[in-house]
This record gives C-alpha cells, structure tokens and sequence, in this order.
C-alpha cells in the first residue's frame, strides 16, 4: 500500500497536466475556428455585396442608356453637327454630376465612336467584343464587367436611337467606391468579434469543468487510498482474530489430543477428551462464521445503532455472558461513526467471549459535542496491563486488533483493567474526521 500512494499521486499529477494541455488545446482550437470562420464569412459577405453592387449598377446603366442618351442619338449627332453634340455633352454631364455614372461612350453596330467624338478628328471602327455584340442583338444589359481594384465596372447596353437603329452605349461606374479590402475588413471584423466573444465565454466555463474533473480526480484518488487502506485494515483485523482466537484453541486440542495419544500421566479419558475437543471445534467454527459473515456484512444493520447493538449481544452473548445495552446518543449518528462503533463492539464482545468469563457485559454509547463514546465493561477474569506486551508477544492481540480500527477510524482507545476484576473499554470517536495522528492505544 505504502508503494501504490506515491504512484497514483504521481498518475493524478499526470492527470493534471493533461487537462491543462486540454483547456490550452481547446483555446487554440477555439481561436483557430474563430479564425477560419470569419475569413470565409467576410469573403461571402463582400462577394454578395459585389454581386448586389453589379446588378443595381445594372439597373442605373439601363436607365441611363435608355431614358436619357438614347433620345439623344439622333441623324445629327451620328453627322457630328456641334448642337446635338453640345446636346449630349451637356445631358451625360448631368448624368456624371448626379453621381450614378462616371463615363458614357455611345457606338454605332460597326464600331464606330458617335460620342463623345471629335469632328475634326474621326477615330476608325473599333471591333466589338462579344458582350457588346450579344447586347446590341438583345437590346438590353448584357453582363456589368470589371470593378476589381481601380478599374471600373462598365455595362454594355444595347438600345435603338432616335430613329430606331440598333445602338450601343457602354456605361462606367464610379472608380470612388470602396474597395474590396477595407469593406471584407468591415466585415470580418465584427464577426471574428463575435467569436472572439463567444470563446472567451466557453473557455471560463470549461476551466470550471476542468477544475471539477480536477477534484474528482482527487476525489478517485482518495477514495482508491481509502479502499485500499480498508482492505488492509480487514485484512489485518481477520488475521488477528484468526491468530488470537481460532489458533489458540484449536493448538490447545491438538496438545490435548497428543497428550492422549501418547497416554501422559494425568491425561483425560477419552469420553471427556472427545467431548472437551467437540465444543472447542465447534467455537472454533463458529467464529470462523462469525469473520465470514463480518466479510460479507461490514456495516451495521439498518434500524439505528441501538437497534444493532441488542441484537450483536444477543447473537455473542448467549445464555452464559448477559449483554445489555444503552445508547444515549441520538439516532441520527454519522452512518460511518456508528458502523465503527458497532464494529468496536462486535471485537470487543469477542474478546470478551474467547478471554474473560465474564458473566455480564453493559455497553454504554454517549455523545458529548463533537464526540462520540462507548463504553464497555465486563466482570471477567481482567488481565494485568503491566503485562499488556508479554501478552502481545504471546499471541493475544485482539485488543490491539480493537486499537487499529480505533485508530483507522480517528478514534482512541482506553483499556483499564486488573486481574479478577473485569476490564473497560473506552473508545472515543469523533463525528467528524479530522487530520492528525489519532491516540494510541493506552
């Protein structure tokens, strides 16, 4: 036992260690998440922003080409004359000051540039692209392309001028917008924030759960410790009662029956040695029950302390040794102070029955503040306590078995005694445990 305590102190040890590495895991794996959630988050935010942005300038460019330049793209602006040009210069300047656009640039269906344009110095047919072919032919928005960086997003719509004619007017955003990086910024700000947040409400709640396990840990650790010191301390007790009661007697019939054998002067017949040598076995057996059952059944019967003394003194007492009982305590006795007790009587009334010949046994149980006392004298023969460790050496070590419970329980022991004058047991336990080294036996 001494060898396993500093083993599992250094397992629990081990333990603690793993579940801080756990709660530091957790953390990282939190603000990893934190992380990766808000990245992507941010970039479907500003994505969808960009596709809403697209198609509202959509709208405006459809406008703009259709309500306002087409009117305009008359026979005298596809001549060049100055009024229709100044015309046009003037409408898309309006156009330009209310903000919705920054340029507009009118072609006829070969390419060729109708506004704006310099009379004195006319520019070749430029060829047109597939979404400016695809809108002249559908005579609506095609697709709004660019607005990536500084480069504006312009829309290709194709309308019928004044005279009906399949025209096409390229329409560009304003290049002041914001960009990309500072609005995915805006967003993903406020969502890492938000998680950020969330995280640092999880991580309190899970120290706290760390530091339950942590104590139930040391909870399973005391309990393994106190498991195994009660093993010991049965162990220890049953080895005792075995070597006090059922080796003695059962070496005194044997001696007996030798002595028999060899027919020694002053040997007993047979009908008085068969006899004598019956009824040791049989009290031999019967404590041999009685440890079997104590192995079984520690604990004291349900029904109150009082209730399982009577019935332990009519079980061990019998027709020669009268127990009787009284328990000033309340009934309400922790269920461990009063299993010790009963525990205390069960060993003390043994003794009583292998030792003393006592005729009467009275228990007597009282508590007295924070303390619990029982009391057990009997008439027997005694025994001189000058003498207590010859008798030890000797083999009798039942009541120092009676002292290692006390003493695993926190208790002590008082044993007063002379020869031919009967014994008293005080025992003393606390109702509740408390460190420190309990008294010895005196």
């Amino acid at each position: 036992m001494i060898r396993t305590i500093p083993y599992r102190k250094a397992a629990l040890q081990n333990r603690h260690v793993v579940a801080a590495v756990s709660v530091a895991r957790y953390a990282l794996a939190g603000l990893v998440v934190a992380t990766a959630l808000a990245v992507p988050a941010g970039v479907l935010v500003v994505r969808a922003s960009d596709d809403q942005a697209a198609r509202s300038f959509e709208a405006v460019a459809a406008v703009a080409a259709g309500s306002v330049v087409a009117p305009l793209v008359t026979p005298a602006l596809r001549r060049g004359e100055p009024a229709a040009l100044d015309l046009m210069n003037r409408r898309v300047a309006s156009l330009i000051a209310a903000g919705s656009v920054s340029q507009v640039t009118v072609r006829d269906a070969d390419g060729h540039l109708l506004w704006p344009r310099n009379p004195a110095r006319p520019e070749a047919a430029a060829p047109l692209g597939t979404s400016e072919r695809q809108a002249l032919q559908s005579a609506s928005v095609v697709s709004a392309t660019g607005g990536s960086g500084d480069r504006p997003r312009v829309a290709a719509v194709g309308i019928g001028d004044a005279t009906g004619t399949p025209t096409l007017v390229e329409v560009s955003d304003r290049t002041d917008r914001v960009s990309v990086g500072p609005m995915w910024m805006r967003v993903a700000r406020p969502a890492l924030a938000a998680l950020l947040a969330l995280e640092v409400v999880q991580v309190p709640l899970l120290y706290g759960l760390g530091r339950r396990s942590r104590r139930n840990l040391r909870t399973e650790a005391s309990l393994a410790a106190a498991v195994a010191e009660a093993t010991a301390t049965e162990r220890r007790r049953v080895a005792g009662a075995v070597h006090d009661y059922v080796i003695p007697e059962m070496t005194g019939l044997a001696y007996d029956l030798d002595a028999s054998r060899l027919g020694a002067p002053g040997a007993d017949t047979p009908s008085a040695l068969v006899g004598r040598s019956a009824r040791g076995l049989r009290q031999c057996i019967g404590e041999l029950r009685l440890l079997l059952s104590d192995l079984v059944q520690t604990r004291a019967p349900s029904g109150g302390l009082d209730t399982a003394l009577r019935v332990l003194g009519d079980q061990m007492g019998g027709a020669e040794t009268g127990v009787s009982v009284q328990v000033q305590a309340p009934k309400d006795l922790p269920r461990p102070v009063a299993e010790l007790l009963y525990r205390c009587a069960q060993e003390s009334l043994r003794n009583v029955a292998t030792h003393s010949r006592a005729e009467q046994v009275e228990i007597v149980v009282q508590q007295d503040g924070r303390r619990a006392t029982m009391t057990i004298d009997d008439d027997g023969c005694g025994f001189d306590e000058t003498r207590m460790a010859e008798r030890q050496a000797g083999g009798h070590v039942g009541l120092r078995t009676l002292g290692n419970l006390v003493a695993d329980g926190g208790g002590s022991l008082t044993a007063r005694s002379a020869p031919g004058q009967g014994t008293r047991l005080t025992i003393t336990v606390p109702l509740t445990p408390a460190p420190g080294i309990p008294e010895p036996v005196r």
